[in-house]
């Protein structure tokens, strides 16, 4: 038997925590880890929410991740954030 299964990201929250870490380290540069799609939530639309809430920069874990981040143009969707891949 199987139950239906939804998942709701709070992008006020990521945009919350990347503030109390931006208070914790004020001249640190914050990475976040996207992979596996976002976990399956959109890795664009949760890349330009990060960005746009002041992340510096995006790790994903593979060049296949990496070009869903590019738009139709083939320009990375994070404007002047560094993208790093960390896997294969």
């Amino acid at each position: 038997m199987t139950r239906p299964l939804r998942a709701r990201i709070d992008l006020q929250a990521l945009a919350h925590n990347f503030s109390v870490a931006r208070n914790a380290a004020p001249n640190s540069r914050i990475m976040a880890v996207i992979k596996a799609n976002a976990y399956g939530h959109g890795m664009a639309i949760i890349a330009r929410h990060l960005v746009n809430s002041g992340y510096h920069t995006l790790c994903v874990a593979h060049v296949t991740e990496a070009a869903e981040l590019m738009d139709a143009d083939g320009r990375w969707v994070g404007g002047d954030a560094t993208l790093v891949q960390t896997g294969d």
